[in-house]
């Protein structure tokens, strides 16, 4: 399998399953195009310990997808503190040649020999004109190698592999409007988070969250939440229990917020001052990912920012297989980057 035509490759078959591989789930989504809609044919989501007996978990997964009797051509996540997402403008050239380009411009931030750097790109400033400016993502060949690897091992047929904050960019645009608006996302998961601005359907700006994930926690709360057994049920009993915590558990949760507030304000920060003269300010911001679990956050968020902040539905612009809504529950943001791998393109 080609690592070079897998990666960030845009193009998805009518019926294609988007799975996320997280640090302690694997979360599937698998769509149809139907005329002008997109139909969910399945969807679900197992606990992982990859941190365990690999086999073990291996098999937990190859039994989730057997479940799932519609996943046939499976797009993967990419996500890794060592893949680069910058923007870039050149002349116009030759897309061999941009492609050069941008391994040139990436050589220092990551190692490896530059032949083996995998590269590609999104457009994000106007068509036409002499120069294009690019959102150019750029990692180690060898990172995408592991989940060609994984897809093997699993004995599914790879069709893609995508970064995250891609995916999350189809997701959202299919379901949200951003005609003239700026919204943020931050799309925080077990062991990873990301901010990212969108502007007019296009992004503009991503920041890894490298200080800020979930499973930190899980660790501080699981000692005090009884009734949890593990990191991951952690995080759902403060979904079920909202305001409903004794004073131990929302002291955690409180310094969690705080945690949470300064590297969002910290990304707005960077985002403000490396944005273009003329560039539209942050609007709103939505959450998505397992932190948007946490019914206080929204609240919290918009009190402390001053920004209007909502949970993303992913399924919003969804429908079933009979054209029926999707009923998405309370766990839908879980599955942002499912859906985004998962949208048929041509």
């Amino acid at each position: 399998m080609n690592a070079v035509l897998q990666f960030l490759q845009r193009w998805r078959a009518q019926t294609t399953t988007g799975c996320d591989f997280g640090g302690a789930t694997v979360k599937l989504v698998t769509l149809k195009r139907v005329k002008d809609r997109y139909a969910v044919l399945g969807r679900g989501l197992v606990e992982v310990d990859w941190k365990g007996d690999e086999e073990v978990a291996l098999q937990i997964v190859r039994n989730f997808f057997r479940e799932q009797a519609a996943a046939k051509r499976i797009a993967i996540n990419l996500v890794d503190p060592r893949l680069q997402v910058r923007r870039m403008d050149f002349p116009k050239m030759p897309e061999r040649d941009l492609k050069m380009a941008i391994r040139w411009n990436l050589r220092d931030a990551i190692e490896g020999p530059l032949d083996k750097l995998q590269v590609a790109f999104t457009d994000i400033g106007p068509s036409g004109g002499e120069r294009r400016t690019l959102m150019a993502y750029g990692v180690d060949g060898s990172i995408v190698q592991r989940r060609q690897d994984l897809a093997k091992k699993l004995g599914v047929r790879l069709v893609a592999i995508e970064p995250n904050v891609s995916a999350l960019l189809a997701a959202f645009t299919l379901n949200i409007d951003t005609k003239d608006r700026c919204v943020a996302i931050v799309d925080l998961g077990y062991e990873y988070g990301h901010f990212m601005v969108v502007e007019q359907g296009v992004l503009v700006f991503v920041r890894y969250l490298s200080d800020l994930n979930l499973a930190q926690l899980a660790s501080a709360m699981k000692p005090l939440a009884a009734a949890a057994s593990e990191h991951w049920s952690v995080l759902h009993y403060l979904a079920e229990a909202g305001d409903n915590l004794n004073d131990a558990e929302r002291e955690v949760l409180q310094s969690f917020h705080t945690q949470w507030l300064i590297e969002v304000q910290r990304s707005l920060d960077t985002y403000v001052s490396n944005r273009k003269a003329g560039a539209s300010e942050v609007s709103q911001l939505y959450l998505c990912g397992g932190g948007a679990m946490l019914h206080s956050l929204p609240a919290v968020a918009a009190k402390n920012l001053g920004i209007e902040t909502l949970v993303l539905n992913p399924f919003e612009q969804l429908v079933q297989e009979d054209g029926a809504p999707v009923v998405a529950g309370t766990d839908a943001p879980l599955f942002a980057v499912a859906v985004g791998l998962a949208i048929p393109q041509k």
